[in-house]
């Protein structure tokens, strides 16, 4: 329903009241709507007939307080700030008695449904005060709104707001209680109001810095709207995985989190640029990931700010008198301590050691309480899931990155992933100082989100390579630079805690894996998808995959080559290829995969398999960069790329002398032209299959 349709089901008092005392900013007798308000949806759950209290249930910092202000002033009704009310030490009718004085006939017309009272901020209050004590104002209440006299004919003459959690212990206390509530829910802003939020907080914004950027909307609204609603599109291209957007048809799909108000407050000041016009209509990746970053970690810190506000006094009063010690607040409740907890809450696992580690041990066990009671209205959950793809990424990346929150977690945050959404390998990429170190199990999830990202952006060239030399390995996700799109075409990760046999259990595609140890493709008893182009160039493979399946892009590249020393496939019971789908390239392969054996073509003499390895590893570590062309930092190829591999020297000392390869100062450079004239190029490496002219130039650099 329309807000003006649920004010119209509540009675309007003539006038405000008037206070016979001030209490603390907790009774507000003339509240007023922030300026520029723009009215939610409010979605009917119950509304039971004779029902004397309305249950206002909605997400973390979608604004309920925004909408308790406005229902007050709309109705000249009295707004109760719960968490400044002290629930536990005061009732509803003590406060109002407190404010009013004890002639005051307001609670009987409350009581008859004549006049009325918003009570906000539940899920504070019940943190603050405890189950027993809060359990306790509700029954008072539920008295003040005349519930204990039925009548089927008033309207509500109390709102309750409350995020998800609190507003079902409120549900089953009137339920226990045998009282009525009607229960509706605020919703984020459909598109409409989305953008009318967006307008009005230009609006505000301009009004109180005067800067020109956040008058844009008015004094160039076609330029505005443009640039606005590419950038709500992309964002939704990615949310939804799928390049079919259009924002008016698929704006319930994304609302959750285009309508909520802090990502709105972020697009807003995103939005704030002196020429619309000038700006690129397309959002690029990284752009995207920095202005997610920056809500999510707004909205981290306003959960932290008021968490830690409440307890802080609290939790100090708490501490015995001759325990001199002062808890600081900023050290509560950090964006590390949320993500830590909200990695156990989604999962189910306890925390392995007590977070703050800071926290007096006098005061733990009602810290404790509290974040127990606060955690579960998190905005970044749902029902124990990740309310977004967005969130869900962010805190996993964070979880994996952080080694205070895998300290603090009983298992590694790598085992309890079951999926990644196309933003978690930009979060997890993005760690302090250089490249970030992962540890294997991610593996297979940074293949996922990049492929999911490179399918967003249609990218018609994009793969990921993990290759593996000794103790060392390295996973680099590439595509081809996209200047319309501006988007960074690269992310590279060292890889640690190598397990010696790198085992893929999940759909792999658009993959190089280039290892002189061992891989394993799936699991015992289940089903393996591979391709389209997917190389797997080992040591060793093993095939523990029950059934396999190779897809192919088309029909236009192979789906999948596997190439290894020796290849066992002792479970593997159905091949679901076609006969040039999957090639197989060892002596001797199992006979289930016999059919799809290709034969390397020899030249002059034969050429071990591991030297053909060697060659792919080092030209794939070439990619474009700002230095121009094909590069590779010089460190990177001779440090941990050839080291001292006498093969590898070989090859490397070959492509110099023959021009194909180039150094410059702290680069080495790839001739492409140079290449072709040995008569292979890059794309003939990636097909898994050496052809004559690979083998020729691989004899060459043995003699």
């Amino acid at each position: 329903m329309r807000f003006e349709a649920f004010l119209a089901q509540l009675p309007a008092m003539p006038s405000p009241l008037s206070p016979a005392a001030a209490l603390a900013d907790a009774f507000d007798v003339s509240p007023k709507a922030v300026e520029g308000y723009v009215y939610p949806t409010i979605t009917s759950v119950d509304w039971p007939a004779g029902a004397s209290v309305v249950l206002v249930e909605a997400a973390g910092a979608v604004g309920k307080s925004a909408a308790g202000l406005a229902i007050a002033e709309k109705l000249n009704w009295p707004l109760v700030r719960a968490e400044r009310a002290q629930v536990g030490s005061y009732s509803l009718s003590g406060l109002i008695q407190d404010a009013l004085g004890f002639t005051s006939t307001f609670i009987s017309e409350v009581a008859t449904g004549d006049a009325g009272v918003v009570i906000d901020s539940l899920d504070e209050a019940h943190f603050r005060a405890g189950t027993e004590n809060f359990l306790a104002f509700l029954d008072n209440v539920w008295k003040v709104s005349g519930a204990s006299v039925p009548d089927s004919t008033r309207k509500p003459s109390v709102v309750l707001l409350s995020r998800s959690d609190t507003a079902e212990l409120v549900r089953l206390a009137f339920l226990d209680a045998n009282v009525p509530v009607a229960h509706v829910r605020l919703d984020f802003f459909d598109r409409t109001g989305a953008l009318e939020f967006l307008r009005a907080y230009m609006a505000q914004r301009s009004s109180e810095t005067g800067r020109p950027e956040y008058n844009v909307p008015f004094a160039s609204p076609g330029p505005f709207e443009r640039l606005r609603d590419s950038r709500f599109r992309q964002i939704a291209t990615v949310l939804l995985r799928t390049s079919d957007v259009e924002i008016v048809r698929d704006w319930d799909r994304v609302r959750d989190f285009l309508g909520y108000t802090p990502v709105l407050i972020a697009m807003a000041e995103a939005l704030a640029v002196t020429n619309p016009s000038a700006e690129n209509p397309h959002l690029a990746a990284q752009d995207q990931s920095n202005l997610l970053r920056e809500i999510i970690e707004n909205i981290s810190r306003r959960e932290q700010r008021k968490f830690s506000e409440h307890m802080q006094p609290k939790l100090q009063a708490l501490l015995p008198a001759n325990e001199d010690v002062e808890i600081v607040a900023s050290s509560m409740y950090t964006s590390t301590e949320q993500c830590a907890r909200l990695i156990g809450l989604v999962t189910g696992e306890e925390l392995a050691m007590s977070l703050p580690a800071g926290l007096p041990n006098g005061v733990r066990v009602a810290y404790e309480e509290a974040v127990r009671t606060f955690l579960p209205d998190h905005p970044f959950v749902s029902s124990k899931r990740f309310a977004s793809v967005v969130f869900g990424d962010y805190v996993t990346s964070v979880a994996c990155r952080s080694l205070e929150i895998r300290a603090a977690l009983s298992t590694s945050p790598e085992r309890g992933i079951q999926r990644v959404g196309p933003f978690f390998a930009r979060f997890l990429a993005d760690g302090p100082g250089g490249i970030v170190a992962i540890n294997e199990m991610l593996v297979e999830h940074v293949i996922s989100s990049w492929n999911q990202e490179a399918d967003l952006v249609r990218s018609s060239e994009s793969e990921v390579t993990f290759w593996v030399t000794g103790a060392e390995a390295t996973l680099a996700c590439r595509r081809e630079s996209q200047v319309a799109h501006n988007e960074p075409a690269e992310l590279e990760f060292e890889v640690v805690d190598l397990s010696g046999a790198f085992q893929i259990r999940r759909p792999l595609k658009r993959a190089t894996i280039v290892t002189d140890q061992g891989v394993i493709l799936g699991d015992s008893g289940k089903h393996l998808m591979l391709g389209p182009q997917v190389i797997v160039l080992a040591d060793e493979i093993t095939i523990e995959a029950e059934t396999l399946r190779v897809e192919t892009d088309r029909g236009l590249t192979n789906g999948a080559a596997l190439a290894a020393e020796s290849i066992t496939a002792n479970y593997l019971s159905k091949i679901e290829a076609g006969p040039t789908d999957l090639r197989v390239f060892t002596a001797e392969p199992p006979p289930r995969l016999r059919s799809f054996q290709g034969t390397l073509q020899i030249h002059e003499s034969a050429i071990p398999f591991q030297r053909y390895l060697d060659l792919r590893t080092i030209l794939t570590a070439f990619r474009s960069s700002t230095k121009g062309g094909l590069s590779v930092i010089a460190a990177k190829l001779e440090g941990k790329i050839v080291k001292d591999n006498p093969h590898r020297l070989r090859i490397l000392n070959h492509l110099m002398t023959g021009n194909l390869v180039s150094r410059q100062g702290g680069w080495f450079y790839l001739d492409l032209a140079a290449l072709g004239q040995h008569g292979f190029g890059l794309r003939d490496l990636q097909s898994g299959e050496p052809g004559v002219s690979v083998l020729t130039f691989l004899h060459d650099c043995e003699s």
